[in-house]
């Protein structure tokens, strides 16, 4: 009788050991999903880079899609630190530089510092109305506005121009591809050189 008893109870305690090394491993695998999935989602989070005066709308960023308010306010203030400009004031560079990538930095470059020396060399001050963004297009956004450009106190010029930029997103991040400013769809270069 002892031994059947002795018996019982011991198969009765293997039983519990294969059971409770089952709960544990099952328990250990689900915590070892949980680690991944949290480490997964804390690596996804990304700093958006933000101009510090434009926050006039809600946004959000996800991997590498973005809303069409982000790319609007980012629009906004490229063209803001590009267009209005005058002989005196210097554009905030340093800002659209730090959203160019390296390989793109010299065409960006150019086409601010040409603009910034075309100002500067006629003593023109000019401001840039926007009127609509086009962010259809991946990649492209089209910022429709009236620049209006004035030397001292009178009005040289004010049309309709067109401000395309080309960019990317990567990981959250907008960068800056390249910058063309077009008159009625002839690029203003070919104008100034007349």
């Amino acid at each position: 009788m002892d031994f059947n008893q002795f018996m019982n109870t011991f198969d009765t305690v293997a039983f519990e050991n294969k059971a409770f090394r089952m709960v544990t491993l099952v328990m250990a695998f689900t915590i070892l999903v949980l680690v991944y999935f949290l480490v997964a989602k804390v690596d996804n989070q990304r700093v958006v880079v933000m101009p510090p005066f434009i926050t006039l709308k809600e946004f959000w960023v996800s991997g590498e899609n973005v809303s069409d308010s982000y790319l609007e306010m980012v629009a906004d203030g490229i063209a803001y630190n590009v267009l209005n400009i005058a002989p005196e004031r210097k554009p905030n560079t340093e800002f659209l530089y730090s959203l160019t990538p390296s390989e793109h930095q010299n065409a960006v470059r150019g086409a601010i510092e040409n603009q910034i020396k075309f100002i500067q060399n006629n003593s023109i001050s000019q401001v840039f109305y926007t009127h609509s963004y086009d962010v259809k297009t991946k990649g492209l956004i089209k910022v429709t506005g009236v620049l209006k450009q004035y030397v001292g106190d009178k009005k040289m010029e004010s049309s309709l121009y067109h401000l395309n930029i080309t960019y990317f997103v990567k990981g959250g991040r907008f960068w800056l591809k390249g910058i063309d400013l077009k008159k009625d769809g002839v690029q203003i270069a070919a104008e100034e050189e007349r």
